[in-house]
């Protein structure tokens, strides 16, 4: 999910995605380095949406929150997906 994000650019933290959603569960938490300097989150949550245990992937670019969601098993097809992306 891609949506706006109102205010600067910054490198998300676990403590920073707590302060806006509280309720989130955060674990497992690892610094993804994005490109052009950016910092994201990758993480283990709770989502009923991926039938308990999902692999997240959170970060702000150019004004947008980008909100990589998908389930827990694939996590290595995740890291080989975003070792293809590359941002300008």
């Amino acid at each position: 999910m891609i949506s706006p994000f109102d205010g600067d650019d910054i490198d998300l933290t676990k403590a920073t995605i707590l302060a806006s959603i509280p309720d989130i569960e955060v674990s497992g938490e690892q610094e993804v380095l994005i490109g052009a300097g950016r910092k994201g989150l990758a993480f283990l949550s709770d989502s009923k949406e991926f039938g308990g245990k999902s692999r997240e992937v959170w970060f702000i670019f150019r004004g947008n929150l980008y909100q990589v969601s998908t389930y827990a098993e694939l996590d290595d097809f995740l890291k080989g997906l975003f070792a293809t992306w590359s941002f300008q």
